[in-house]
């Protein structure tokens, strides 16, 4: 069995994080925390989103691509457009090998900031999200809370997410609800910043309880003079569904990390 090799533009990526520079104005500090700073009006950004996931009972590892295109319309509103690609590669407790790539799909973005972290009191944002697949359509809500003290940034994201597919070979509509809170902060000095990120994830799937997984790690960002890199691995500590709260490897993965890479245009 050849295993899942990371993808060279990660790789190359990841050799810039020694590079130092100027601030942008939408540049990310956290990984699967979103702020609420958007862009400046008139403005535009290219990012790449890659989550590589790994780490069940059986061999498995999978990464998520995203390309995103995000549009300044004012100075607190922006639009994006993302292009969604999933790769696959598992072993079954038979030893049989699978590896699978997800058909494409699309999603659109809106995000409405109503208060700024550093001017106001607390920063605060409305994020929504569309995803169309085939025979599939997810929803995403987001409330986001921020506040940007100095060198510390802190942020708050609570998330509702519906996916409707429809099953032609039963004629049937399947549902999953997500609930998500997730909590970053992070320590930024010049070009460079590190802080911690955690994550509750609970999956309701068909009106059941299906897991609620608990996962925390570091994160690390940095400016360059073209680009700003935020990367983040976050590994699980519990499925609070199970007895025990022992970790869900079974469709979960033990580890989840997270680059994203920014490129204005």
């Amino acid at each position: 069995m050849k295993p899942f090799r990371f993808p060279i533009p990660l790789l190359a990526s990841l050799l810039f994080l020694w590079v130092g520079g100027p601030l942008f104005a939408h540049e990310r500090r956290l990984g699967f925390v979103t702020e609420s700073r958007t862009l400046p009006k008139g403005t535009a950004e290219l990012e790449w989103h890659s989550t590589y996931r790994i780490g069940r009972q059986n061999y498995y590892s999978a990464f998520d691509e995203r390309i995103e295109a995000e549009f300044g319309l004012t100075d607190r509103f922006l639009m994006a457009f993302y292009l969604n690609g999933t790769w696959e590669h598992s072993l079954s407790a038979a030893g049989i090998e699978s590896k699978s790539m997800k058909a494409p799909s699309l999603s659109v973005e809106a995000k409405w900031k109503l208060a700024d972290s550093s001017a106001d009191a607390l920063g605060l944002a409305l994020y929504g999200e569309l995803t169309a697949k085939s025979h599939e359509v997810e929803l995403e809500g987001k409330l986001i809370l921020d506040k940007q003290a100095g060198p510390l940034l802190v942020a708050l994201n609570l998330v509702a997410e519906g996916e409707f597919a429809y099953r032609p070979a039963s004629a049937l509509w399947e549902t999953e609800a997500v609930l998500e809170g997730s909590l970053g902060a992070a320590w930024v000095k010049g070009a460079w910043g590190f802080g911690l990120e955690c994550r509750s994830s609970t999956v309701i799937a068909s009106g059941s309880l299906e897991k609620s997984t608990l996962a925390a790690g570091p994160v690390v960002s940095v400016n360059a003079p073209r680009f700003w890199l935020t990367l983040t691995p976050l590994l699980q500590i519990a499925d609070l569904a199970k007895a025990g709260a022992a970790p869900n490897l079974t469709d979960a993965q033990r580890l989840e990390a997270r680059l994203i890479l920014g490129i204005p245009f």
